[in-house]
């Protein structure tokens, strides 16, 4: 270069730019190789029903190990951390797109808990994979190469995905509830005492509806695990059950 050819001061500074954008450019160039085929996986997450993720999901997992294994410059904990993040992300927007939160106390409750079931079943299946993928990615990293395990904790991965599983588990319990009192509805006692006793079957039946109907007027998110708001107010329907519970 003339730089070189006249020892201009400037060329140590040139040659050392250089040699980064070159390396910067190999480095985005094997990023892009691997991240693309993922990026088309998460778009096709994106576009299927909740009940038919299980498989793409898994070939995200796998994508993400071989990102791993395979690409050197994402070989970091940090990075895939993010990667993992983004799926558990988009299986929590997946979720509530097939919830519905704003309408979960509407519905019929055998329908609602089905989904939420669903759900639940879901995001454990997705963890399981998770913990297989730890344990096959050091199986695919070329031979010439020493496997790197996944020391990270899953807690770092699966913070809020833990949270918002949780918060679906104290639903599903609410719709159990549910489900069990609804049979009440068609109970009739025989014997001498039938028709007292079926009164106050009725009568506590009565008392239930309107303690689950206050949950069909609710303006919170009962899926978000930052908001307290259905804790607080399950709580209080909970003691209200228990009531009941003694009644009958």
């Amino acid at each position: 270069s003339i730089l070189e050819l006249t020892d201009s001061a400037y060329y140590p500074s040139f040659r050392s730019i250089f040699r980064n954008v070159v390396a910067a450019v190999k480095e985005a160039k094997e990023i892009s190789k691997y991240l693309k085929p993922l990026e088309k996986c998460l778009t096709k997450l994106e576009a299927v029903e909740l009940t038919e993720a299980h498989s793409l999901l898994m070939s995200l997992l796998h994508m993400v190990c071989l990102v791993w294994s395979s690409c050197k410059y994402y070989c970091s904990s940090a990075k895939v951390i993010n990667l993992l993040l983004l799926i558990s992300n988009q299986i929590i927007d997946m979720a509530n797109k097939y919830l519905d939160p704003t309408s979960l106390f509407q519905g019929e409750v055998q329908e609602t808990i089905v989904k939420v079931q669903e759900v639940i079943k879901l995001i454990e299946r997705f963890k399981e994979m998770f913990e297989e993928s730890r344990a096959r990615v050091v199986t695919l990293f070329p031979e010439d190469v020493e496997p790197v395990p996944w020391l990270f904790h899953s807690k770092i991965v699966f913070k809020r995905l833990n949270a918002y599983l949780n918060r679906l588990k104290v639903l599903n319990e609410f719709f159990e509830i549910a489900m069990e009192y609804s049979k009440l509805e068609k109970v009739e006692v025989g014997g001498l005492n039938g028709r007292h006793l079926s009164s106050k079957v009725a009568a506590v039946f009565d008392e239930f509806n309107l303690a689950f109907n206050v949950f069909r007027s609710v303006a919170y998110d009962p899926v978000e695990p930052e908001d307290p708001s259905f804790l607080q107010d399950y709580k209080v329907f909970k003691e209200k059950v228990l009531d009941y519970d003694r009644r009958m």
